[in-house]
């Protein structure tokens, strides 16, 4: 028997796959995109205009992180551009590059992915309003140019 999903007290369905290759309950990311919402309407971001991730940690007050082209570097290290306080995540786990245009999330070889709207990916171009997660942590992306969808 499964341990009940403490959000919603059903049974959450047995783990399949790789390590971390399960999709995230649907119930989890729309909470985090209801919050994410919220947030935005009460606190815009530091630098309107401006590209930047909306991150939102477990027991941790939610913070704007402004992405600095060509490249910003997501994982535990301190040394990278944002440091996530998550076990889940790889000390490396992604990197954010911009091409002049377009910003895109690659995975570093992470242990347990990156999703993109309760989809994993390996690398995809991302438009404002994706909500990524990475361990336990939501990201939304917000390119600066329209409000997110």
């Amino acid at each position: 028997m499964t341990d009940p999903d403490p959000d919603t007290n059903h049974p959450r369905p047995p783990a399949t796959g790789a390590p971390g290759d399960s999709p995230e309950p649907p119930q989890a990311m729309a909470r985090a995109l209801r919050q994410a919402r919220r947030l935005l309407a009460g606190k815009p971001p530091p630098e309107p205009g401006k590209p930047c991730l909306l991150v939102l940690e477990v027991g941790l007050p939610p913070r704007w992180a402004p992405l600095r082209p060509p490249q910003c570097r997501i994982g535990r290290l301190p040394e990278l551009d944002i440091v996530l306080d998550d076990t889940e995540a790889s000390r490396h786990h992604a990197d954010l590059t911009f091409d002049g245009e377009f910003w895109t999330v690659t995975d570093a070889g992470s242990r347990n992915g990156i999703y993109i709207h309760g989809k994993r990916v390996e690398r995809r171009c991302l438009v404002s309003g994706d909500l990524l997660r990475i361990g336990r942590v939501h990201l939304l992306f917000v390119d600066g140019k329209l409000p997110p969808t």
